[in-house]
């Protein structure tokens, strides 16, 4: 049957069989399953199809032009030569590839191949570490200091590390914390009768201290005060799982002073602009500050988007642009729009997260991370005329067991060549925004951790007479660091010795 179908011809010879196979019935049989291949061809093809139909049409993907591989080619010159030009668009052979075809590469520029080697090889590697709440608080044996400095450093205000919020004006230690705080919320009954004085201190834990509750604070302090009366045989050293829970709850204050952080800054941009301002700042497009995503339907304010709430692209656009559910953001606008005692608070607790989901915000590690060590090495340092020869190396150095040497920076200025007077030279340490406290980097000028030295054509002198001090400045108080120099330099550095006009300090 199958042979008739392909070549009915071949049956000319056998008038039976043709009669049996050209029945009419047969013969559409046979017609339709001819027939039958082009449709099955297309089936074959509709997933590829859908797929181009979702990929180009849906998404809007669009192939890529080709882009030409790039090799990088080494030269190396004749014996005898000392320098030879490479013009831009010399072909280079780079073999055949799988198909028999020569590959060639050209050069993109004009290159002269000469003689100069690269003379030296250093890399400088920082050793860090990281340290988290429990190392923290491990360093001093678990004392009321170490654990003083792992409140500071979870809750301190306003930066990790400084001292922890003052209570009804009265600066806080750990000491404070035992003997009013925690006696406060251990012992109630010794503040019942004056209520103010109770919510006070709730509210200092709660909002100061952002533990989540007072029970989760009275937790911390009874684990606290059995490690520190843990020879008292009457009482029972805390456990590993009861310290981890300690850390996490700390770590829960840490993270809710971070979205409170984020709410008060909503908070200032409404009442320093507007509402719509605000918005922007948590929820634009695609920035923070920019314009709000386009707004279906022309609408062109959120008033134009609330009014329609029940249209399924309004609905949509709620969802995926501004990250709000439609009840949250029914009770925003409707707050807003309230003229008496409006709650801003749940505003601002709404926005915020919506403004994390819209960023992909991630709360920052607890830990910190500390410069253990700087190691410099010298992979290769070759002689003028010699040949350089480098082997493999970690690209960013590694930790080596050589002397240590001290770190340092040079500064150039004209200002070393005058002969008498005092030098001023202002050094501007930048920091992210209010990461530096002030009083704690005067601390360290005041430690003096810095050694002074100017050139000279023989050799470095070093300063015996300077002063040190943070400056003020106007724009957002950046941090200098203002020398006053009272030696002078005997004469400046021999040239050729560096590249600088002046001499180095």
């Amino acid at each position: 049957m199958v042979a008739y179908i392909n070549n009915p011809e071949n049956f000319a010879d056998e008038p039976s069989t043709q009669r049996q196979l050209a029945q009419p019935h047969l013969v559409l049989l046979f017609t339709f399953l001819q027939l039958l291949r082009y449709p099955q061809q297309q089936f074959k093809a509709l997933t590829q199809r859908y797929l181009d139909f979702y990929y180009k049409e849906v998404l809007q993907l669009r192939t890529k032009e080709e882009v030409p591989d790039k090799i990088h080619g080494i030269f190396e010159l004749a014996q005898g030569e000392e320098a030879h030009l490479i013009n831009k668009g010399t072909l280079l052979s780079a073999g055949q590839d799988s198909q028999g075809v020569n590959i060639n590469y050209a050069t993109d520029e004009d290159i002269v191949v000469n003689q100069v080697q690269v003379a030296s090889i250093k890399t400088l590697f920082l050793e860090k570490t990281y340290i988290g709440l429990e190392e923290i608080h491990n360093q001093d044996n678990k004392s009321d200091q170490s654990f003083e400095t792992m409140l500071r450093w979870a809750v301190g205000s306003p930066n990790q590390g400084d001292k922890l919020p003052d209570f009804n004006g009265e600066s806080v230690d750990i000491d404070y914390l035992k003997d009013t705080i925690y006696q406060g919320i251990k012992n109630p009954e010794q503040i019942s009768e004056e209520e103010e004085e109770k919510d006070s201190l709730e509210n200092y834990i709660k909002n100061q201290l952002f533990f989540v509750s007072t029970e989760d604070f009275k937790y911390c302090f009874d684990i606290h005060d059995r490690q520190i009366n843990k020879d008292n045989p009457e009482v029972e050293e805390p456990t590993e799982l009861e310290w981890n829970e300690v850390y996490k709850i700390i770590e829960k204050a840490y993270r809710k002073k971070i979205t409170m952080g984020r709410r008060n800054a909503l908070k200032q941009k409404r009442e320093q602009s507007d509402f719509k301002s605000m918005m922007e700042w948590a929820l634009g497009h695609p920035n923070p500050g920019d314009p709000l995503p386009k707004m279906p339907n022309g609408y062109t304010t959120l008033q134009e988007i609330v009014a329609d709430l029940d249209q399924e692209r309004v609905i949509r656009y709620v969802k995926e642009e501004l990250y709000l559910s439609v009840a949250d953001f029914r009770k925003i606008m409707e707050i807003q729009a309230t003229t008496e005692n409006p709650d801003w608070k749940e505003v601002y607790r709404l926005v915020e997260k919506a403004q994390t989901k819209k960023r992909n915000f991630t709360y920052p590690p607890i830990g910190k991370t500390e410069i253990k060590n700087i190691h410099g090495s010298s992979l290769v340092d070759a002689e003028e005329g010699q040949v350089t020869k480098a082997q493999r190396f970690q690209t960013f150095g590694n930790i080596t067991h050589t002397s240590q040497n001290s770190i340092g920076f040079a500064v150039t200025s004209p200002v070393l060549l005058l002969q008498e007077g005092t030098r001023k030279i202002t050094l501007t340490f930048a920091s992210e925004g209010n990461t530096l406290n002030r009083d704690t980097f005067q601390e360290i000028l005041n430690s003096d951790p810095f050694e002074i030295y100017l050139s000279s054509e023989a050799q470095w002198i070093q300063l015996q007479d300077f002063e040190a001090k943070v400056g003020d400045f106007l724009v957002e108080e950046p941090l200098g660091r203002v020398f006053k120099l009272g030696d002078t330099p005997k004469s400046p550095l021999k040239k050729g010795d560096f590249e600088y006009g002046s001499p180095l300090f």
